[in-house]
């Protein structure tokens, strides 16, 4: 047989004696004109619904499958004396083996069999009538009663006909399986709870998983975009805001040079008092307030000085009058108005 294959979740398993399917009390075949107990044995009876006498169901639809989980168990499967194995063996007793099942095969009805290599004691009983029949074990789907694969037999002699558990005569036993409180609570559910939702808690859990799997793997555009591309992006965003800054900047000086040629030509502010209004246009505001300023103001600049160098400076720090008239205008003093043309801009006194 080759190696041995995972079993799935709702697979009753020979671990619990109880809870394995032993059944299909079958009547051995014959002694071979030799006298030989038989290579081959019926394991599982053709059918897709097989019953037992007591009432219990199985369900073999693809006896292929059987097979192939059977051979991936990869070892030979023991037959012994009433399931002794099962029973007497779980707590440590001897139980000899009456055969080994080496290798199963699908017929064309769609039974399985098997090829056994008996034991002296084995051969002797089978050959001399001792035992009559076999009943093999099996696992199977709890939930769905589907056989899945064949884990041994036993040599009996009280056949259950059909299909029973045992190859004896007996009462149904319940599946009362407890959940350890353990794993319920793990699983968020409260103690006590069922097989089912356990189950049902499970593949919740797998299906969060996979979910959460597949949208690692491929998350939403709209919220998620490659790291190369964002830093595109940003440098792009970068340059075109520096470059848009620039433009501003060229755009309003260019627009602050045109509104103080304006105001010099128009003769509503001196020569003197330019870089004044020059220092208070560097805003978008300053240079609103500046323009409205100059369409109020009177003319200060005689006709014929426009755009001309400013007049020389009074002695001893005082003011031209042109300059005073300036400062009558802007409402300041001839001390803000020297420290402003000599130094950094003065605010308006309240």
């Amino acid at each position: 047989m080759t190696a041995a294959s995972a079993q799935t979740d709702e697979t009753v398993t020979a671990s619990r004696p109880e809870a394995v399917g032993r059944a299909l009390c079958l009547e051995l075949p014959a002694p071979g004109a030799d006298g030989a107990a038989p290579e081959w044995i019926m394991l599982i009876p053709a059918g897709a619904d097989l019953s037992a006498r007591d009432g219990r169901r199985w369900t073999n639809p693809d006896p292929d499958a059987v097979v192939a989980e059977t051979r991936a168990l990869g070892r030979d499967l023991v037959i012994d004396w009433e399931h002794a194995s099962e029973l007497r063996g779980r707590a440590g007793e001897r139980t000899p083996a009456a055969g080994w099942i080496q290798d199963v095969e699908r017929r064309n009805d769609g039974s399985i069999w098997g090829r056994v290599e008996w034991t002296a004691d084995g051969a002797r009983d089978v050959a001399g009538r001792a035992y009559r029949y076999f009943s093999p074990a099996f696992d199977f789907g709890r939930q769905t009663r589907r056989i899945k694969r064949i884990v041994g037999g036993g040599l009996v002699h009280f056949p259950n006909f059909q299909m029973p558990a045992l190859a004896r005569e007996e009462d149904p036993r319940p599946m009362t399986d407890v959940i350890p409180a353990s794993v319920t609570r793990a699983l968020g559910l409260a103690d006590g709870a069922d097989e089912r939702a356990v189950c049902a808690a499970i593949d919740r859990l797998r299906a969060d998983v996979t979910r959460a799997t597949a949208a690692a793997e491929q998350p939403p555009l709209e919220r998620f975009v490659p790291r190369a591309d964002h830093d595109m992006v940003l440098q792009r965003a970068t340059a075109a805001e520096t470059r848009l800054a620039e433009v501003e900047a060229t755009g309003h000086q260019e627009k602050v040079d045109a509104a103080i040629k304006g105001a010099l030509e128009a003769g509503k502010i001196t020569p003197a008092s330019e870089g004044y209004h020059r220092a208070t246009c560097r805003t978008a505001e300053g240079l609103a307030a500046f323009e409205t300023y100059v369409q109020a103001a009177p003319k200060v600049v005689a006709d014929g000085l426009t755009g001309k160098a400013p007049p020389a400076q009074a002695a001893g720090g005082q003011l031209t009058d042109e300059e005073r008239a300036t400062c009558r205008q802007l409402g300041l003093t001839e001390a803000q108005y020297i420290a402003t043309r000599d130094g950094a801009p003065q605010t308006k006194e309240a």
